[in-house]
This record gives structure tokens, sequence and C-alpha cells, in this order.
């Protein structure tokens, strides 16, 4: 008991069921906050996995239940967020100590970061064969990537303020 006189946060990684009650006889007697490792229900908290966008923290846990799958999770998760993150929340950070906050371009810059690119393929030529979901598709992008077979007919569909890049 005296190991433990000096601290209000202890993890229990002996696996011993004797320290786990005397740990447990503690709490009762003072506040302490326990992780009993591998013992999830007998935890006050987690441990996650965690990725750090600069000031943004994203946690994955599973209560204790599986710390590998909680790094796979965290693994493929850093795999799909975008490395400019943080620098967006930065961003956005500084905008709010000045008193800009505004909720929908914050929205877009953020959805604009996690990208879509579409293939979307020109048959013929003929604007009039192209499908209805092409012709939406090429009204929501950005930019447009495209080649010489690709028909001026075509490329007058495209928004004029989408960018259009001649790729050979």
């Amino acid at each position: 008991m005296a190991d433990a006189a000096d601290f209000n946060i202890i993890i229990d990684a002996t696996g011993s069921k004797e320290v786990n009650q005397l740990l447990k006889e503690i709490k009762r007697e003072r506040f302490i906050l326990l992780n009993a490792v591998d013992v999830p229900d007998e935890c006050d908290f987690y441990f996650s996995s965690l990725l750090k966008y600069k000031n943004l923290k994203v946690a994955v846990s599973s209560d204790g239940a599986s710390p590998t799958i909680t790094q796979v999770v965290r693994d493929k998760l850093k795999e799909y967020l975008p490395k400019t993150l943080g620098d967006l929340v930065e961003q956005k950070s500084s905008e709010r100590e000045i008193g800009i906050i505004d909720i929908e371009r914050t929205k877009d810059e953020a959805h604009k970061l996690f990208g879509k690119v579409y293939l979307v393929g020109c048959g013929i030529g003929d604007p009039d064969l192209f499908t209805i979901k092409a012709y939406k598709t090429i009204q929501t992008v950005d930019v447009v990537f495209y080649d010489n077979l690709i028909t001026e007919e075509i490329l007058r569909l495209v928004p004029p303020e989408v960018e259009k890049i001649l790729c050979w």
C-alpha cells in the first residue's frame, strides 16, 4: 500500500489478482484512477491509439478489449487522413482568435482536404451520349484532366471556373 501512497493514477500490469485486490482496497479508501491491464471491466480509464495532427488529435480505443485492433484501425486512419489536416486546424485556430468563425467555409475546406478523383469516360465524344451521372460529376469538380481525344463540345460542358489541364 505504501508504494501507491503518492499516486492518484495507477496502472496495474502485474496480472496478479492479489495486487488487483489491494488496489481495489486503496480505491475504497481514497481517490485513484486505475487501469488494470487486460481487465477492461476494472479500468477507470483506457489508453488509446493516437494520431496527432498538430492541435487535432484522433484517438481510437477498444475499451481495453484489443489494443492490437486499435493499432490497426489507427494505422488505416493514418493512411486515409490528409497530412495537412493539422495545418488547417492551426489556420482555423488563428482565425478564431481574431473573431473569424465561418462554419460552412471551414466544412468546405476540410472536405476539400479529403479530395476525390473521378474517371469519366466520354465514349465516342458526342455530348448527347453523355450519361446524366457523368454530366453531374463534371459539374461538381475543381479540376479536369483531359487528353487530345476529348472534343471541344464535351469541354464546353465543363463549367468555366473549373481548371482544365491538358495531359498528353
